[in-house]
């Protein structure tokens, strides 16, 4: 009960004014709420009537109404208190001071260097091949075999035949040399030449020895070289 602090009359909780005498009654300090954890149902009979008849009062003077259809009995206010705050948190399963997971990504693996080399080492690059360079003496003009077959001759249009070494432009087209269409044919196997005769008039020489038909010889750096009476000189460079 409020007791009015003018005629000390008694009013129900609730009531702004006194009923005897009108005066404004004293507000009541909000009661803290209790901490979540300590929350506790009402338990009795005897305190939920007294609730039920105070507020019974309340309405009564408010404009009436049954205080029974809106408040809950004992048994459903025991349901209704609030889930402690501690309850609901959720809880981390992770172990304390454990270190965050590292995602970062895997450093790139370091290529192999000239120190990573196997014990046999790396494959070496092939080598390169001699090169074999024929150098006519009447005009001292050069002609680098660069095939692995070299017909020799002189080139004739109406047969259609174009030898890869056509002496003509060396010099070698005058009559007097003697150079057949088809003369002979250099070859190149691996490091090292030959030259054979195919069947030439004047013939083909090397080192001033004629050369036996369809019979091979091997060239070396420095020979001289013949097809007919036209000369030349060998040079094989690696």
């Amino acid at each position: 009960m409020i007791k009015c602090p003018q005629c000390g009359a008694e009013n129900f909780p609730g009531m702004a004014y006194c009923e005897q005498c009108g005066t404004s009654l004293p507000t009541p300090e909000a009661a803290v709420a209790p901490a979540p954890a300590e929350a506790t149902a009402p338990s009795g009979d005897g305190a939920a009537a007294d609730a039920i008849v105070g507020a019974q009062a309340l309405l009564d003077q408010l404009g009436g109404g049954d205080v029974s259809d809106a408040a809950p009995s004992p048994q459903e206010a025991t349901h209704n208190v609030a889930t402690p705050a501690a309850e609901a948190a959720p809880v981390d399963a992770s172990p304390a001071g454990s270190a965050p997971v590292d995602t970062a990504p895997p450093a790139p693996t370091a290529q192999p260097g000239p120190a990573d080399a196997p014990a046999g080492g790396f494959p070496q690059s092939a080598t390169t091949l001699p090169t074999l360079t024929i150098v006519f003496a009447d005009s001292n003009a050069q002609f680098i075999v660069n095939q692995d077959v070299t017909n020799v001759g002189r080139a004739d249009v109406a047969q259609n035949w174009h030898p890869e070494l056509d002496v003509i432009p060396f010099g070698g087209g005058d009559p007097n040399f003697g150079v057949s269409r088809h003369q002979a044919v250099i070859r190149r196997d691996g490091n090292s030449f030959s030259v054979l005769d195919v069947g030439s008039t004047n013939g083909t020489y090397v080192n001033g020895r004629i050369l036996e038909y369809n019979k091979s010889v091997e060239l070396h750096d420095g020979d001289t070289v013949a097809f007919g009476a036209f000369n030349a000189k060998v040079r094989i460079s690696a």
